[in-house]
């Protein structure tokens, strides 16, 4: 399949009983049916919506393997690959061409802060181990290391990488990147949805996002009106819809608020895995009216 970008990368949570223990793979395929459903271009199963870091690998595996199947080629099914180590990454990266995947997905370590060396060390490991095509996911906040365009402009050189996520709120950063390495590399937006529609203005033509497990009709409508149609008052207008609930999302943590938000909107999800905690009751009443104005609850 060809790897589409220029659109709505949907990132869905991982499905779990009430106690967050056991996964809940009929869930999981049934929440992605209702994501695709609602038009999006891609999804990305084990990022931290899906609290990729609290999975036991034969639970990713698990979770790649549903993804693969049950999307059957309507949509390219990118895998996260992200790990501690080298050698685990490039393990999950091996899984995902197996099944069959259409691409994968990659953060740099978290814990130790990475010197660009041991980075680009990394990444050519995890690159070159397959034939897919790689996302790279530029998020300074859990890696405590920033890929700056320096660093991206010796990445590019990797054949298999195509695209950056960058996640820095800083969406000057997106022209920045793409006159440095022109169009060797796509950039995504995509971290914090409230900057999603400054992200597209900056010259962003995928979004990846966690709110679409809620609304991915409207995630959509956003991009189209954004970046396809090029109508800034309609974009602007669904930005503003849009806002209450991607705010919500952001300043909770997003696996516990999109599971939080499923249930409320009959999709119910589970628990989110310990140490992770549900939110709130005062975020849940939050949620339900911010998804109640967008008639989703």
């Amino acid at each position: 399949m060809n790897l589409t970008l220029d659109g709505v990368l949907a990132f869905p949570a991982t499905p779990m009983d009430n106690a967050g223990d056991r996964l809940d793979l009929n869930a999981y395929e049934s929440l992605l049916g209702w994501i695709t459903e609602g038009g999006v271009h891609g999804i990305i199963p084990l990022g931290s919506t899906g609290e990729f870091a609290y999975l036991d690998p034969d639970e990713r595996r698990s979770i790649a393997e549903a993804t693969v199947k049950t999307l059957s080629g309507q949509v390219p099914a990118i895998i996260g690959v992200s790990a501690v180590t080298t050698r685990d990454a490039v393990a999950y990266s091996r899984h995902a061409q197996d099944i069959g995947a259409d691409g994968i997905l990659l953060s740099i370590p978290t814990y130790y802060a990475l010197g660009a060396e041991q980075v680009l060390a990394h990444v050519q490991a995890v690159a070159s181990s397959t034939e897919l095509p790689l996302i790279l996911y530029n998020n300074p906040f859990t890696s405590q290391v920033d890929l700056t365009t320096d660093l991206l402009e010796k990445l590019v050189e990797n054949p298999t990488l195509v695209a950056v996520k960058e996640a820095t709120m800083d969406v000057n950063r997106i022209p920045l990147i793409q006159q440095t390495v022109g169009d060797r590399l796509k950039v995504l937006g995509g971290g914090f949805d409230p900057y999603a529609l400054p992200a597209f203005v900056a010259g962003a033509r995928g979004w990846t996002t966690g709110m679409a497990n809620l609304v991915p009709r409207l995630c959509v409508q956003l991009h189209q009106a954004a970046v396809q149609d090029r109508d800034l008052d309609r974009a602007q207008q669904l930005d503003r819809a849009l806002a209450p609930l991607a705010n919500l999302l952001v300043n909770n943590n997003l696996s516990a608020a999109v599971k939080c938000g499923l249930r409320l909107i009959g999709r119910p999800a589970g628990a989110p895995r310990p140490p992770l905690q549900p939110v709130r009751p005062e975020v849940e009443e939050q949620l339900r009216t911010a998804l109640a104005a967008l008639d989703q609850a």
